[in-house]
């Protein structure tokens, strides 16, 4: 009775069993049962996790700090969700058509992720839709390079003046081409600022065109690991002014983050300058180099281009999720990331499918805000172009594809 008492309480364990044949006696070893298995089992995880984000944090190559200076903008009043992006066609066959512009004859010029520059000739009067041609190859021998990580240039921001293509290369420096003769001439290297360029962006020419203003994004990584720059947190972007007579090269600003995109304002006496891991605008007077204005933005914003209205068009891409904005308030869990993660797959931490262009007016008010949520056009977007026809073409750093975006 005792023992189908036992039983009917559950058995018990770790009781003697005698062998009916030898007589010896054996013990049931402890079983782990209940409450204590899955103790034992968070624990175990724990220990794994700690082990893991040990791993991330000594082998990260960033050393991350804190990002207090971010404000966040949600999408309502003027930045309220819209289709306004979405409306146009792809132009297939172009990798990574960073900037675009158009000469008198609406020809488009762009440069592309393999280095090379192309020139896309109209179809039957139709901007943007010919045939496509190299103008230059991506090679430069002979000259210094910002990394040695890729073996060809990466054209970004480009200006036309008088049959001449000016260039700022990630990787070269800041070039111009003859458009007639093709001839490339470097006018800046890498090596010839002190410490030297990192990774040049963008640039704008002054109206007399004595005066070039380039843009610097870091100093901190190469080409290759830019998004690490946004992660650690520090701001090393420059700003440049170059005399085309002189060939003088001064530092007028530093400590931007990651300068992108710059426009000079009409009377140039103010240059906007994008700050892409801040997602914000900043205008800078051009005689004592301070800030007069801060503009926040939804998303980071890239190139920026003025209108035939004198306004200014900012492409913005890379829309924070949640995840980017948590991360913002903790360096050691940005430093625990950036060991773990590749620096491609660190990109999708932000939404690229959303894309934004914003229209600014010259006392720096938001006019229109164009949204392309689901990437039905667009995708990564980092260039928007006012055509000849009306229409605007759209640029990205790493789609395979130039967008025409009909007149919203």
């Amino acid at each position: 009775m005792a023992e189908s008492g036992l039983r009917k309480r559950g058995g018990y364990r770790n009781r003697d069993i005698v062998d009916s044949q030898t007589g010896s006696k054996e013990t049931n070893p402890p079983t782990f049962s209940g409450p204590s298995k899955w103790l034992n089992l968070l624990i175990l995880a724990q220990c794994i996790t700690v082990f893991i984000c040990a791993i991330g944090y000594y082998r990260s190559p960033i050393d991350a700090v804190d990002i207090k200076d971010v404000e966040l903008v949600e999408f309502h009043g003027k930045f309220s969700l819209n289709d306004k992006l979405t409306k146009g066609k792809r132009i297939l066959g172009l990798n990574g058509p960073e900037c675009i512009v158009e000469d008198n004859e609406k020809r488009l010029y762009t440069g592309l992720s393999d280095g090379r520059i192309v020139r896309i000739l109209p179809q039957n009067g139709v901007i943007g839709e010919g045939r496509i041609e190299t103008v230059a190859t991506g090679v430069i021998h002979g000259v210094s390079m910002a990394t040695t990580e890729i073996a060809h240039g990466r054209p970004l921001g480009m200006r036309i003046q008088d049959d001449t293509l000016y260039v700022i290369d990630a990787i070269y420096g800041f070039y111009k081409v003859d458009l007639q003769t093709k001839q490339l001439t470097v006018l800046v290297s890498p090596n010839a600022t002190n410490p030297p360029l990192g990774f040049p962006d963008d640039l704008v020419i002054s109206k007399d065109g004595t005066l070039v203003y380039f843009t610097d994004a870091t100093i901190q990584f190469p080409y290759t690991r830019l998004i690490y720059e946004g992660f650690e947190g520090k701001c090393s972007g420059r700003l440049f002014r170059y005399n085309m007579e002189t060939t003088k090269v001064d530092l007028v600003v530093e400590g931007l983050c990651f300068a992108n995109g710059v426009q000079l304002t009409p009377d140039e006496r103010t240059i906007i300058v994008a700050e892409s891991t801040r997602f914000r605008l900043r205008w800078v007077d051009t005689k004592t180099w301070k800030t007069k204005k801060v503009l926040a933005l939804p998303a980071m914003p890239d190139n920026i281009r003025m209108t035939r209205h004198e306004t200014y068009l900012v492409a913005t891409a890379n829309v924070p999720t949640w995840t980017v904005k948590i991360m913002s308030m903790f360096p050691i869990l940005r430093r625990i990331v950036t060991g773990l993660v590749s620096p491609r797959g660190l990109f999708g931490f932000f939404n690229q499918v959303h894309n934004i262009a914003i229209e600014i007016s010259k006392d720096g008010e938001i006019i229109n805000c164009w949204h392309d949520v689901s990437g039905n056009l667009t995708f990564s977007l980092t260039h928007i172009q006012e055509l000849s026809d009306g229409r605007y073409a759209l640029g990205s750093f790493i789609a395979q594809f130039m967008c025409l975006l009909d007149k919203p």
